[in-house]
């Protein structure tokens, strides 16, 4: 079956960026003062102030949202939506490499967190599938003696 794989994982992503969108909601300070704890512990890094207003969140959820709607989208005919998922793509490769530059000016862990362990591997992992399925695409040689099921 063409897109299997794909699929599989669009359907993964819903899940994960939906659960994304609402631990964002309702815990994206602890997830901050977590990733501070841990680089400062472990890496010596300097902490990440944690916002005083939420200005930022609305956006930051409205992309989960976002996301998570595109990846429902893509699962259902990963064959037909499959061009989607340069939308995921261009933000996860986006996000990694803004992460990576915030690092190396501030030098705060929560920023190398966003981009070696969250979305540097989903724009990788995502890349892969969508590879993988470029080459489903692939035409098949037929003959009369050998058809194409």
């Amino acid at each position: 079956m063409h897109g299997k794989g794909l699929k599989r994982l669009m359907q993964v992503w819903t899940g994960l960026f939906g659960l994304g969108a609402a631990f964002f909601l309702f815990f994206g300070d602890l997830l901050l003062e977590t990733g501070n704890r841990i680089g400062a512990v472990f890496f010596h890094l300097p902490p990440m102030p944690l916002p005083s207003e939420r200005f930022w969140l609305v956006l930051t959820v409205s992309l989960m949202v976002t996301l998570t709607v595109i990846c429902y989208t893509i699962q259902k005919d990963p064959v037909a939506n499959r061009k989607l998922t340069l939308f995921v793509l261009i933000s996860k490769m986006t996000s990694t490499l803004l992460f990576l530059f915030f690092f190396f000016q501030t030098r705060q862990f929560n920023y190398l967190l966003g981009s070696v362990f969250c979305d540097g591997p989903i724009f990788l992992i995502t890349l892969l599938f969508y590879r993988a399925g470029a080459e489903d695409r692939r035409p098949v040689l037929t003959s009369p003696r050998f058809p194409q099921k």
